[in-house]
């Protein structure tokens, strides 16, 4: 001990705690110290534990070598300072300088790459996650029902909510994600729907986001479109909670989706035009809002729309697969395959038009209770759209990201045949689809000869033509390619 004070300079007294804590704070800054003795100061000072002989003892070969070589180093540098200009002072790693603890915290760029990637790879999981759930209800006639694993069912008359302010009347339905159920208010006698998320961890943050896009339409949607705000269906107070390890999203109770309608008030023959008309000149106003908010809604699908109790307008809803125009991802799996736009399936930048696609595909269903697309495959869906549609122009059958999979390099298409034993494509020329094969108003004639229930023959006459023409320039194979129509004008 009488040694090592010899030869090291002694401490200042512990009476000086603020030097302390700043010495710990640039400890924990930066771990890694190069200096031994100021090493074993801190150690010393910290635990009281001694430092061995031979790190402390004077004289010794090893300390001697590190002496020697410092002082050959001084004075090479002082040589090499003669002819170079002296460089900047690197600060030590104990400084605890703002530059050091941002690169003690990584680089910001690389931290806002991975939050973007994870953002990504969420919308990806959600999308493919939405695909499977429409193969299994494809199948699910021939398979049965599928699991209920991981869905909150509530027990009719049960109390729910924070305060237990609800109680649970019935179930609507469920989804991918949730499970809904009709509950009233205990307290203020009124309806709404509470969601259910099922208690896994991807679907939980998948519901998060779907949160996060809610209340961002719901302070700016109004602010930029009030009209077209009206017909985006909205979080209720007190818009979240928590129920059994459930998170609970409330909304507005509604009548039912446009499916439902279709089934019940439709009969298999569509809705009355008039009525079309009206739902559709109320989601037009609705995708004008998400234009202007740069919102892609990407889920757009008669089951995604409501009617309000009276039933004289609807609501866009299901937000979980909506991104900011600026975050597109491209995937070939993006919107229900029904309802899918070809930019999607080819892989084409996009924007709020493929929502208009969607729109198109579903104006066509709500009109005559048939599905215009039906292929079982992405592949399958651009035959028929070459039906309906002609042919696609070749600056997009050779573009895209996906392009390949569904034309040559000469724009020609490339059909699959799934029962194929060799795998070999037959190939159809463009010159084929010049004329289109199936235009999309002759399929609508066939309506006017079976008009649905409660329609009047007059009002279907005067809006069919219109319709048609309406349905065929939503369904243009170019996105770029506009439209104007009368057919939702306030007048019509």
């Amino acid at each position: 001990e009488k040694k090592r004070k010899s030869a090291e300079p002694a401490d200042k007294p512990d009476a000086e705690p603020a030097k302390r804590r700043k010495d710990e704070d640039a400890e924990i800054i930066d771990v890694e110290v190069k200096d031994p003795k100021a090493k074993d100061d801190k150690a010393l000072s910290k635990d009281g534990a001694k430092p061995s002989k031979e790190e402390v003892a004077p004289g010794k070969p090893k300390q001697k070598e590190k002496e020697q070589k410092k002082d050959k180093k001084a004075a090479k540098d002082t040589k090499d300072g003669e002819s170079k200009a002296p460089e900047k002072a690197k600060p030590s790693q104990g400084d605890a300088s703002p530059v050091s603890g941002l690169k003690q915290l990584g680089n910001v760029d690389e931290l806002r790459k991975q939050l973007e990637k994870e953002r990504n790879q969420l919308r990806l999981w959600i999308i493919k996650a939405k695909q499977e759930w429409e193969e299994k209800q494809e199948q699910k006639g021939h398979r049965g029902e599928t699991n209920d694993q991981e869905y909150y069912i509530a027990s009719i008359g049960e109390t729910l909510g924070p305060n237990r302010d609800y109680q649970a009347e019935a179930s609507i339905g469920k989804g991918v994600f949730s499970s809904v159920f009709r509950c009233k208010h205990v307290g203020t006698k009124t309806d709404v729907a509470l969601k259910f998320v099922r208690s896994n961890k991807m679907m939980r943050k998948a519901a998060e986001k779907e949160v996060e896009t809610y209340r961002k339409l719901a302070k700016v949607a109004a602010k930029e479109d009030h009209e077209g705000a009206q017909y985006i269906m909205l979080l209720a107070p007190p818009e979240t909670f928590e129920h059994q390890g459930h998170l609970c999203l409330v909304f507005d109770l509604l009548k039912c989706d446009l499916r439902t309608a279709l089934t019940k008030y439709g009969q298999g023959k569509g809705l009355p035009l008039q009525t079309v008309a009206q739902y559709a000149r109320q989601l037009f106003l609705a995708l004008r809002c998400l234009r202007k908010v740069k919102l892609i809604h990407g889920d757009l699908k008669p089951d995604n729309v409501l009617i309000t109790l009276s039933k004289t307008e609807i609501k866009l809803c299901d937000f979980g697969s909506a991104m900011d125009v600026g975050e597109a991802v491209k995937t070939p799996y993006l919107q229900p395959r029904y309802y899918r736009a070809p930019e999607v399936i080819l892989g084409i930048g996009y924007d709020t038009q493929i929502d208009l696609w969607s729109v198109g595909v579903t104006l066509f269903e709500l009109s005559s209770g048939k599905i215009l697309f039906t292929g079982k495959s992405n592949n399958s869906m651009v035959r028929q759209m070459l039906e309906v549609s002609g042919a696609f122009p070749k600056r997009l059958a050779t573009k895209g990201e996906f392009h390949a999979k569904h034309f040559n390099s000469e724009g020609e298409f490339l059909l699959h045949d799934p029962t194929s034993i060799t795998g070999i494509r037959d190939i159809l020329p463009m010159k084929k689809y010049e004329k289109v094969r199936q235009p999309v108003s002759n399929m609508l004639d066939q309506v006017f000869k079976n008009p649905p229930p409660n329609s009047d023959p007059k009002t279907q006459e005067r809006l069919m033509p219109r319709l048609g023409d309406l349905v065929t320039k939503l369904l243009v194979l170019d996105p770029a390619a506009s439209w104007q129509h009368g057919f939702c004008h306030p007048c019509a």
